[in-house]
C-alpha cells in the first residue's frame, strides 16, 4: 500500500509559520510539524508528500518559506 502525506502549512501556529492561507496563534510548533515530516519519510511505504498552503504574500522574513524548505530537506534525507 502507498501512502501520501499532505503537509497543510495552516497547522502551523502563525508564529512559526505566518504566511499561510488562514494563520492561526494556535497550532503545532514548528519543531513538531518537522517532527511529522520525518515520520513520514521513515515509512517505507510513502510516495508521495506534498506542502500547501504557503502565501508568500503575507510571509514575514520568509518563515514560512524557510519551514517548507527545511520540511522539504527533512523528509528527502529522512526517506526510509
Amino acid at each position: 500500500m502507498n501512502t501520501f502525506f499532505g503537509f497543510d502549512m495552516d497547522v502551523v501556529r502563525s508564529a512559526d509559520a505566518p504566511g499561510t492561507s488562514a494563520p492561526s496563534p494556535l497550532g503545532l510548533r514548528a519543531g513538531e510539524f518537522i517532527q511529522l515530516v520525518k515520520y513520514a519519510a521513515s515509512l517505507a511505504n510513502t510516495r508521495v508528500v506534498e506542502f500547501t498552503e504557503m502565501n508568500p504574500k503575507y510571509d514575514i522574513d520568509n518563515r514560512t518559506a524557510k519551514l517548507v524548505a527545511i520540511g522539504m530537506h527533512r523528509f528527502c534525507t529522512g526517506v526510509a
